[in-house]
């Protein structure tokens, strides 16, 4: 009796160990499917920070999604009221007489709608003259951008558009943000020019971490 207590005792400390081990991975297994269960949170702030947040969840959940066929061909651009509602503007996207059409050269190589040179000589000037602005940060995107066909480019003061008109003739959705109505106007007419107006959407707006007024140029 005495030489069979020792081997009651490890088994029974096995066996507790055991139990205690099959517990724990039963714990972590419901709070995983709890947190996978959960909804995502709905953002109703009408700040431009928020929204977008909410855009690149809803596009983030249905990004790999192969059913999902588009119902209009225009971009989508949406801008504040004085009320501070959203809303979706439509009378964005003509070609106005003011406009300077120009080549985007390599990688994007799109129609891409610009300032005169005199109104704006540093990146229209640039892209009139040889179809690129920064030319080396474009291409690290582009390079960026195609290793992963699901990423989602988020273009904060697009300017023309120059970033955004590469991301989204190379096929990624794209979240463009600029505060000048000469701009957005400039950038959704280049979408229409490029024939990928679904995969844009312009948000007409400041961004900012604060609430408030923002004055800007021209260009």
């Amino acid at each position: 009796m005495r030489l069979r207590l020792p081997f009651i005792f490890h088994s029974i400390v096995r066996l507790r160990y055991i139990l205690l081990s099959f517990v724990l991975v039963v714990t972590m297994w419901l709070i995983l499917f709890h947190v996978r269960r959960k909804q995502p949170i709905t953002v109703r702030s009408s700040s431009s920070a928020n929204l977008l947040l909410h855009m690149l969840r809803n596009t983030t959940k249905h990004s790999k999604s192969t059913s999902v066929t588009p119902t209009k061909s225009k971009v989508k651009v949406l801008s504040r009221g004085e009320q501070g509602t959203w809303s979706e503007q439509t009378d964005m996207c003509d070609v106005r007489p003011e406009f300077v059409r120009a080549k985007l050269k390599d990688p994007g190589n799109t129609p891409i709608f610009v300032y005169d040179k005199v109104t704006d000589a540093f990146v229209s000037g640039s892209i009139i003259n040889v179809g690129m602005w920064e030319g080396d940060l474009v291409k690290m995107i582009h390079d960026f951008l195609k290793e992963d066909p699901e990423r989602v480019f988020l273009d904060l003061g697009s300017n023309v558009g120059v970033f955004s008109l590469m991301a989204a003739k190379i096929g990624h959705k794209v979240f463009s943000v600029d505060m000048l109505l000469g701009n957005v106007q400039r950038l959704c007419a280049s979408c229409i020019a490029g024939h990928f107006p679904d995969h844009v959407t312009i948000i007409h707006n400041a961004l900012s971490d604060v609430r408030g007024t923002a004055s800007f140029g021209t260009y």
